[in-house]
């Protein structure tokens, strides 16, 4: 992956029991700019750069420890439930690290997870009354809470929540019937508003409402103070989310950090993912769409190092995208098929489909249900993965 220069976190100027703002302090006399009004926002304008991330910044040291399965002994933090399985193509074994509980011994396994609603304050743009748009994430809190990423529903697997099911399809021919990997409700941390400078962002107004575009460094910064002061445990996963705001790099990732504290080393993870109203957005990046990419991908490769033989991200262009990483949600990102509705209680959210395991590994036939390559919608990918071409010289 292609090293980003991280821009340093900024000061914090208030934290409340209700609100927190990190940035820096507004400069005199700007002259603030009114948002473009556009259309809903295009295919188009998302396809234009990557839509979805996956970071590693863990030591060499501490990737040293997961390949050799000491990363979670008694003299580190506490982790996740995690395990531990492989797969075999033309006689090369590829490890994996999963979260929660060995399909082959069943029985549920319950990930303690936390949530963060991130809003975003833009200096550089007004709104009519002349104020520093502010772009919110409160409101739409109890809508991401309900959606299939925390809600159980039923799916052709059986009932339980969205990436319980994806994990239920990729083992299905292998897992004991009892076996589960849910997500318990997240521990509700101190919402967070983040200072936009003027340069780290762009706002434009789309059927009356506010759509803002972050510097993915700035944004990166932020979080990094954000898991400092929100007391985040390396034993949960930390969820935060913002409203209508993206970055200019993707619209989610998820990441795994060295941390420590006092003598104790340990490895925290978290996504970042954006929460789209399905009003001002193409609806396959509506509302859960990249929530469910992310905590799909998060459960299949926690730790960001699952490595599998190298593969064409399907329509990525010409000459196509490639990539070796156990990324569920990557290989459906630019398929126009990508979205499933799934109806919580008379509401329909967006997801997207993911992709199984045995498309990674290649086998034929899938040992997945029903033969399929992916799921919710197993007609979206049909036949396995392509090796990336040899480039020419």
């Amino acid at each position: 992956m292609t090293k980003r220069i991280v821009l340093p976190a900024v000061a914090l100027v208030a934290m409340a029991s209700v609100a927190a703002a990190i940035g820096a302090p507004l400069p005199r006399k700007v002259v603030r700019k009114q948002p473009r009004i556009v259309a809903k926002a295009s295919l188009e304008h998302f396809k234009s750069h990557a839509r979805f991330a996956r970071l590693n910044h863990l030591s060499v040291e501490t990737k040293g420890l997961v390949q050799a399965d000491a990363h979670q002994s008694s003299a580190r933090l506490r982790s996740f439930p995690q395990w531990k399985g492989s797969f075999t193509y033309q006689g090369k074994s590829y490890p994996y690290v999963m979260a929660g509980g060995n399909p082959m011994r069943g029985d549920e396994t319950r990930l303690d997870t936390s949530f963060v609603a991130l809003s975003f304050k833009f200096d550089e743009f007004a709104d009519a009354n002349g104020n520093p748009i502010v772009i919110d994430t409160t409101p739409s809190v109890g809508e991401i809470l309900g959606s299939p990423n925390f809600v159980q529903s039923r799916y052709s697997v059986g009932w339980g929540q969205f990436g319980d099911a994806v994990q239920r399809a990729s083992f299905f021919n292998v897992a004991e019937r009892d076996w589960h990997t849910t997500l318990e409700r997240p521990r509700i941390l101190t919402p967070v508003t983040v200072e936009v400078p003027v340069g780290m962002g762009t706002v434009e107004q789309v059927n009356g409402k506010y759509i803002g575009t972050v510097s993915f460094d700035f944004l990166y910064s932020q979080l990094q103070t954000i898991l400092q002061l929100e007391g985040v445990r390396t034993d949960e996963l930390p969820i935060i989310v913002s409203r209508n705001v993206s970055s200019d790099y993707a619209l989610g990732f998820h990441d795994a950090i060295d941390v420590q504290a006092g003598n104790r080393k340990g490895i925290q993870t978290y996504t970042w993912t954006s929460w789209y109203d399905a009003d001002v957005v193409p609806e396959i990046f509506a509302d859960a769409t990249t929530i469910t990419h992310e905590i799909s991908e998060w459960i299949s490769d926690p730790l960001v190092n699952n490595i599998v033989p190298e593969f064409v991200i399907p329509e990525s262009g010409t000459p196509p995208a490639c990539m070796d990483a156990l990324e569920v949600g990557d290989p459906i990102e630019f398929l126009s098929t990508q979205m499933f509705p799934v109806d919580i209680r008379g509401h329909v959210y967006h997801t997207q489909n993911e992709t199984l395991v045995p498309w990674f590994s290649r086998e034929v036939p899938s040992s997945a249900f029903h033969g399929a390559y992916s799921y919710p919608d197993t007609t979206v990918l049909t036949a396995p993965s392509d090796p990336c071409p040899t480039p020419t010289p």
